[in-house]
């Protein structure tokens, strides 16, 4: 084998091994990504997520709201279904606990995955628009 024939073998074998090495990178994070899903997603296919982190979307329903330190509980809907929250940790601070008025609504992100149980355990919650009833909520005591 002539020299400019074992340089084209080194080149392309250089190449090949680049190409998997971004292939097993975009794989490895699709699997850590964590897919944004609506309640009805994960409602209607709980095993799907089971284990699985997953960003579901939706709006609390208000008179499910229940605060005992350290763990908030609460259901989520998107009109359709509904899915049970469960949340252990410091309570995020925009997000309502009291009285927000019953026609307020809370849109959330809940980060986590579903339990074996059929709950969804949040490792986090994000408030996505608190303007809503913030005022409201600076208006009422947490007990």
């Amino acid at each position: 084998m002539d020299r400019k024939t074992a340089k084209k073998i080194k080149l392309v074998s250089g190449l090949g091994v680049i190409v998997l090495l971004v292939a097993i990178g975009f794989s490895a994070l699709g699997d850590f990504a964590s897919p944004y899903k609506t309640v009805s997603d994960v409602a209607l296919s709980p095993g799907d997520y089971t284990g699985r982190q997953v960003q579901v979307e939706g709006d609390v329903i208000i008179e499910s709201i229940a605060w005992e330190p350290p763990v908030l509980t609460f259901t989520m809907t998107d009109g359709i279904n509904e899915l049970d929250i469960r949340y252990e940790g410091v309570l995020p601070g925009s997000f309502p606990v009291g009285d927000v008025g019953s026609e307020s609504e809370i849109d959330v992100v809940a980060i986590g995955s579903m339990t074996l149980a059929g709950e969804f355990d949040a490792g986090s919650i994000l408030v996505k628009c608190p303007s809503k009833y913030e005022a409201k909520l600076n208006e009422t005591s947490l007990d």
